[in-house]
């Protein structure tokens, strides 16, 4: 009898220890947890930031550092509905998109339309005001999203045409 009693106890013990650890555990990961959350208050990306590192990889030509705010897989979509659109993965848009940046775009400036490319369109300066509506922002032909506390590249309208000849 003395036998069982003393394995009741030393099992009770037992249980007890192992429940002030996973407890301790607890605290400690809430702790972790809690002196966490100011930093991702911090890493909430402003527009202007995104669309700050977005002009500079295009102005410098780093199609990496453009790969890493953009969307995949990426669409090229027409200007029409109808036309639906043409999704690149991320090596084919590293290929293409250089490219597509010297292709013949249009935007009105002043009421009146002029012919452009796209890599200037992707310099004009954003009237935030107009441009962006919640999680969603259209600059001339370029669309971002943002997805959590980051801003992505992911789409751009287009004459669907021209992806067909630059893939090629």
């Amino acid at each position: 009898m003395m036998n069982i009693v003393v394995k009741c106890i030393t099992y009770g013990l037992f249980l007890m220890m192992i429940f002030s650890n996973v407890s301790c555990a607890n605290e400690r990961d809430k702790h972790k947890i809690n002196s966490f959350l100011p930093d991702i208050k911090q890493q909430t990306e402003t527009f202007p930031d995104f669309i700050n590192k977005f002009a500079t990889a295009i102005d410098n030509n780093n199609w990496q550092a453009l790969s890493k705010i953009t969307k995949f897989p990426f669409t090229f979509r027409g200007q029409l509905d109808f036309e639906g659109g043409v999704k690149v993965s991320e090596a084919e848009f590293i290929k293409i998109f250089p490219k597509f940046l010297e292709l013949e775009a249009f935007t009105e400036i002043d009421g009146e339309n002029i012919s452009t490319t796209y890599r200037v369109l992707s310099k004009i300066p954003v009237d935030t005001s107009k441009d962006i509506k919640g999680n969603r922002a259209e600059i001339n032909d370029f669309v971002f999203a943002k997805y959590g506390n980051h801003w992505q590249f992911i789409q751009v309208y287009t004459d669907l045409s021209n992806i067909s000849l630059i893939k090629e």
